[in-house]
């Protein structure tokens, strides 16, 4: 800590004296001390532990009469691995500049299911709760992160995208009828609590996300807003291919389009603002965008669906990454979704279809 002091002070009068050469010098000591800071950190995370000591004993010990030998016992240590507060690491090493590690995965294959699962929407919520959208079986179904099924909740309609309104309240789009269908999600339960039909609409729902009391809906030509009390839908943009799934940042508003193309002069992913709409993403490193969503400190996850990979990206566009490849074994991701610094994933490939992956950004 006192060295990055003093690199801060020495850089100001370094700037005040107008030195160059000293500036860059003191820059570049800053940057390593900053790294060292991090890597002591996780030093620091990797070797906390919390240890528990009791003392163990047979307790016949305690019975009137007893003729077995006496023994004290034993004294027991046990240690387990402990993070520390997310308050102090968190903060640290933002989210941007972590790598994802997988956790885990489970199959979302339920005993009464006719056909192998297409999920084509997930929420991760709060408490650990996992929402799968599965068309294929036209189901939607409640998991807990360690895999364990609590709940599946029959749908009328083919499905496609889902949202969260709220922790714990989500979304989903049902395609040919039009319909965005309303979950109460429980601990254990999913409960159909209204349904909203968009009328005047002749092309098939697919995305689906909501901010402040509207929903915006993709479908094969268009974006759409829905207001959450119902009523008509306002087009908000003419798009070239399927708009399979939406995410919004919750803090400012924006609200990001995932468009289904591998055509190299088109753009794959698309930020509405206000009525305006900005591209940020064209085809290159992502293509067949399918899964899109946003975490808390603002950074883009985008699914390529033909690409084989996902990026993470900052919400204007400038800073792309790959966090997963074909290398990693993620193959056709489809649906994607971010709670804190965990994120499960879907996939349409033939040997990972019916299962979800978990990773968390270390």
């Amino acid at each position: 800590m006192f060295s990055i002091q003093n690199t801060l002070t020495s850089s100001e009068d370094a700037a005040l004296k107008d030195n160059t050469v000293g500036t860059i010098c003191l820059f570049q000591r800053g940057h390593a001390e900053i790294e060292s800071c991090k890597e002591l950190i996780k030093e620091l995370e990797r070797s906390s532990r919390s240890t528990n000591i009791k003392h163990e004993y047979d307790p016949d010990i305690l019975s009137v009469g007893n003729s077995t030998s006496l023994t004290m016992g034993k004294l027991v240590v046990d240690q387990q691995p402990r993070r520390l507060p997310s308050t102090v690491y968190s903060n640290i090493v933002p989210l941007s500049e972590r790598q994802l590690k997988m956790t885990g995965k489970f199959t979302i294959k339920a005993p009464s299911d006719k056909k192998d699962c297409s999920a084509f929407g997930v929420v991760f919520l709060p408490g650990g709760r996992i929402v799968v959208g599965d068309d294929s079986n036209r189901e939607m179904k409640l998991f807990t992160e360690k895999g364990d099924f609590k709940f599946e909740l029959k749908l009328t309609d083919a499905s496609c995208d889902l949202c969260s309104i709220d922790n714990n309240t989500v979304a989903v789009t049902l395609d040919e009828v039009k319909i965005i269908c309303i979950v109460n999600v429980g601990d254990s339960t999913l409960t159909v609590s209204s349904k909203i039909k968009i009328p005047k609409l002749d092309e098939d729902c697919f995305g689906v996300t909501y901010h402040n009391d509207y929903f915006t809906v993709g479908t094969n030509k268009s974006l759409y807003s829905v207001p959450e009390s119902g009523g008509e839908p306002k087009k908000l943009l003419t798009i070239r291919s399927n708009c399979l799934h939406l995410a919004s940042n919750q803090k400012n508003g924006h609200v990001f389009a995932s468009i289904n193309t591998t055509n190299p002069n088109e753009m794959t992913v698309i930020r509405l603002s206000n009525d305006t709409s900005t591209d940020i993403l064209k085809v290159g490193v992502v293509k067949g965008t399918t899964g899109i969503d946003v975490d808390r400190q603002g950074n883009l996850y985008v699914c390529g669906y033909s690409s084989n990979n996902v990026l993470q990206m900052s919400g204007d566009g400038r800073n792309i990454r790959e966090l997963l490849t074909s290398s990693d074994g993620i193959e056709h991701p489809r649906a994607i979704s971010v709670w804190e610094d965990r994120m499960v994933i879907t996939n349409e490939s033939e040997d990972q279809i019916n299962f979800v992956h978990l990773f968390q950004l270390v």
